[in-house]
């Protein structure tokens, strides 16, 4: 017994965590929600003997969560968040699929995308690929361009819809190498006197989904070419939509294409028709032809409210980015420098050291201790230890009279005492304060909130004057 999740479904699931993060703000605002989502980062001690991230890929078990809550270091608001599909940029002679009902999902590459995104980050849909005459995908060499709110044709046979351009905000936050964003407009903001505000490339998306036509025909398979037409037979699109229309070219006998026809605008427009539920194709014989095998196609529908209506649902997206930057030592010292981290975490409404809901920006979850004097300065990401206790922990911070640190199964949790004496692997040395706050926790409580994601990278030192620029990826 199989089953599948569809991939309406599976753009369900993504629309409520973007609506559960930012309430459907455009501004991709995620402090506009009663859940609060925070990009973490932990892990100073290596990998290995070698610190190598090879072999260490994250399991999903609640150990692996564990781990990570113990390790962690600092967190900061995730302060936007997009949907983003694979990023396919247009390239002269590579074959595009035209979209089409059957597909599971989009390609990821040039070579069989059915999107791409061209230098002036301009985003098109592919919706017409031509076809020589022995059937084989011609490749594309013109780029598309443009903003028509049409589908339109290219000298090369192709024939594309316009969907939206990456605004600069979005590029900066969203795109990498290999993904790039992807929204709906659901209101355009504007000023009290209903002056719109909203930034062009939104207001140009805008246009886009109210321009769309609703249940178009995306094109067609010819399953069987048939037998006996020396002349063009006529196409009758049967179904319970308006103004779509087709025409075919033969050769040896057969039908060996059916497409929609241009309109009356030199090709500006694709009549791809609308309000279609279902419908099939009908070919007529035309010029006394005697049809020995009658010629059959299936009709691929196009997008439920039309092309350009939602570009996440034309584009497949299944994907969010959750992004944050955090620029040198942050608010109240809450991100270290000098210090190094390898594991990267999504959480969900932390709380901090006492137990109430964190609402700050970003805060450091390290633990602290309290030293009534530092004789020699200790060594970021090393392992100290307790003269008197035993007690072992990675330092992460230290200044003139604290250490922040962290324990984890390695080290065991054998608490620091007051008056020891404490050392570091690289000669640090400071005596502990005769009340130990080793049990003191930082700014957050690693062990709340919810981690929806972990990812282990090799290592990477921090500096004060460095801002990391750390993307999250959540695809089901």
């Amino acid at each position: 017994m199989t089953a599948i999740i569809t991939q309406k479904t599976k753009g369900l699931f993504m629309r409520r965590l973007k609506n559960d993060a930012d309430a459907l703000s455009t501004a991709h605002d995620l402090d506009s929600s009663d859940n609060k989502y925070y990009i973490a980062i932990g892990k100073s001690e290596d990998w290995n003997d070698s610190d190598n991230v090879a072999n260490a890929s994250p399991l999903i078990t609640e150990r692996e969560e564990r781990d990570f809550r113990l390790s962690m270091q600092s967190v900061k608001t995730a302060a936007d968040v997009s949907f983003v599909v694979p990023k396919v940029p247009w390239s002269s002679g590579n074959v595009y699929q035209a979209f089409d009902d059957t597909m599971v999902s989009h390609g990821t590459t040039s070579q069989n995308g059915s999107y791409v995104i061209i230098d002036n980050n301009q985003v098109y849909l592919c919706v017409r690929t031509p076809f020589t005459t022995a059937g084989a995908a011609k490749s594309s060499l013109v780029s598309p361009s443009g903003t028509s709110t049409k589908p339109f044709t290219t000298s090369d046979g192709y024939a594309w819809k316009f969907l939206y351009t990456v605004g600069v905000s979005d590029n900066s936050a969203f795109t990498t190498a290999n993904f790039m964003p992807v929204k709906k407009i659901n209101k355009l903001d504007s000023d009290g006197s209903g002056t719109v505000t909203s930034n062009s490339t939104d207001v140009q998306l805008k246009g886009v989904q109210d321009a769309a036509m609703p249940k178009p025909i995306a094109g067609f398979e010819l399953i069987n070419g048939g037998a006996g037409y020396d002349n063009a037979p006529t196409v009758t699109i049967v179904g319970n939509g308006l103004y779509a229309e087709a025409e075919t070219t033969v050769s040896a006998s057969k039908v060996t294409s059916l497409t929609l026809k241009d309109d009356s605008a030199g090709g500006m427009g694709i009549k791809h028709g609308r309000d279609y539920d279902y419908a099939h194709v009908v070919f007529t014989p035309t010029g006394g032809d005697t049809i020995t095998s009658v010629a059959t196609a299936r009709v691929k529908l196009g997008p439920k409210d039309g092309y350009g209506a939602d570009p996440r649902i034309d584009l497949r997206s299944k994907a969010m980015m959750f992004n944050t930057k955090p620029s040198g030592t942050e608010t109240n010292n809450s991100f270290h420098v000098g210090t190094s981290f390898r594991q990267i975490a999504l959480m969900k409404n932390l709380k901090d050291s006492n137990g109430l809901p964190f609402t700050s920006q970003s805060g450091n979850a390290l633990r602290r201790l309290k030293l009534s004097s530092l004789t020699t300065a200790f060594t970021k990401g090393s392992l100290m230890t307790g003269g008197t206790s035993g007690a072992q922990g990675y330092v992460g911070h230290t200044d003139s009279d604290e250490i922040w640190y962290h324990q984890n199964e390695t080290t065991k949790f054998t608490p620091f005492q007051g008056s020891e004496t404490v050392t570091d692997a690289a000669g640090g040395e400071g005596a502990v304060a005769n009340i130990a706050r080793n049990n003191v926790m930082g700014d957050v409580d690693p062990f709340s909130g919810e981690v929806l994601y972990i990812e282990n990278r090799a290592k990477v030192v921090r500096a004060a004057d460095q801002t990391e620029d750390i993307k999250v990826i959540i695809e089901i």
